[in-house]
């Protein structure tokens, strides 16, 4: 039997206990947990706070498929928070300890929020803690991982989003010789931005010139795009966030439409902000509002409102393990595209 009966990763949960972040970054502060049988000589332990934008596909057929894949390291930042060498070993006796660690993140490293797409795991922002202990005399290594969920705010530019906007399309798919005039698209949408879970809603307002021979009915829908890249090819996921909704009647030939009102929202909390702060994931937000001779596509921008959340704000995850855990810590690697860690997961906010 080992002499090291519990080696685990923790963080701090009491906001008491929290030191205060710099000004628009992230701190992340807990420690690592020791339980031993016996003294053991240290040699060196090590804490490492990782984060990761990792997308993975396949094309083709079963005979012929290609996997595309992708990592984008977002954060790498490691401590050494104990260093000994034999001549002076470091001693940790028989019993508890807990070794505490604090990571500071400055503000223009503009970290996203944890995040995962696509029911087949195609792609996921991921944050770990990693520890590892050497000991003088043993062969193997004590190592321990956890999954923490990193929540960052996405603010709205007031200035910017809460600007309306108008978006204009014509169409036209006959030849010279015939009669039928275009599908003209007038769209006035009350703001270029809403903020996720707020209850604010967006108001667009339809207005068309069919001069085509056939009747149509515009529909409107507000879409979540997910563009993966990996070694220079593109996949889009493409997801509807609200209900499409249509115009009770259809607009007939060589007929205007003056102001046909949709709302859309609000936008429940559990949707993620625009992200575009990586190089193989992008979510973007689009109002669609299309018919059977046009489709018109106006970009919206969701964040999380001007306020950023406290740096205090932790959920999931106590700061004591327990007494002899027997699930034996998550590989990183696997971890990306398997199900959570079992139990609700860390959280880390700004």
């Amino acid at each position: 039997m080992g002499k090291v009966k519990v080696f685990c990763v923790t963080i701090n949960t009491d906001p008491a206990t929290i030191p205060p972040a710099v000004p628009g970054g992230l701190c992340v502060s807990g420690s690592i947990v020791i339980k031993l049988k016996k003294p053991v000589q240290v040699k060196y332990l090590n804490v490492q706070l990782h984060g990761e934008s990792k997308c993975k596909w396949n094309e083709g057929s079963k005979g012929n498929a290609r996997i595309y894949s992708s990592i984008d390291v977002l954060i790498d930042l490691e401590q050494e928070l104990i260093r000994s060498d034999e001549s002076s070993p470091y001693v940790l006796n028989q019993g508890s300890h807990k070794v505490p660690f604090v990571f500071q993140v400055q503000a223009d490293r503009h970290l996203p929020s944890s995040y995962a797409c696509g029911q087949y795991g195609y792609g996921r922002i991921v944050y770990s803690l990693s520890a590892r202990m050497s000991q003088f005399g043993a062969i193997c290594h004590e190592k321990a991982s956890l999954i923490i969920q990193v929540s960052n705010p996405v603010p709205l530019n007031m200035a910017l989003h809460e600007q309306p906007a108008v978006a204009e399309d014509s169409h036209t798919d006959c030849c010279l010789c015939c009669t039928s005039g275009p599908v003209i698209v007038t769209a006035n949408i009350n703001k270029s931005g809403l903020a996720i879970g707020s209850g604010e809603t967006l108001k667009v307002e339809l207005s068309v010139d069919n001069m085509k021979g056939m009747e149509i009915t515009p529909k409107v829908c507000l879409i979540q795009m997910t563009k993966f890249r990996a070694q220079r090819n593109y996949k889009t996921l493409t997801k509807a966030i609200s209900a499409e909704k249509q115009l009770g009647q259809p607009i007939m030939p060589k007929t205007r439409h003056n102001r046909s009102s949709y709302v859309i929202g609000p936008i429940p909390p559990t949707v993620c902000g625009n992200i575009n702060s990586t190089n193989n994931i992008l979510v973007s937000y689009m109002v669609t509002m299309k018919g059977s001779r046009f489709k018109l596509l106006h970009p919206i921008f969701l964040g999380t409102g001007q306020t950023p959340y406290p740096n205090s704000q932790f959920r999931g995850l106590s700061s004591e393990p327990e007494e002899d855990p027997d699930v034996p810590p998550m590989d990183y690697d696997s971890a990306m595209f398997a199900p959570s860690h079992p139990g609700q997961p860390a959280a880390v906010k700004y």
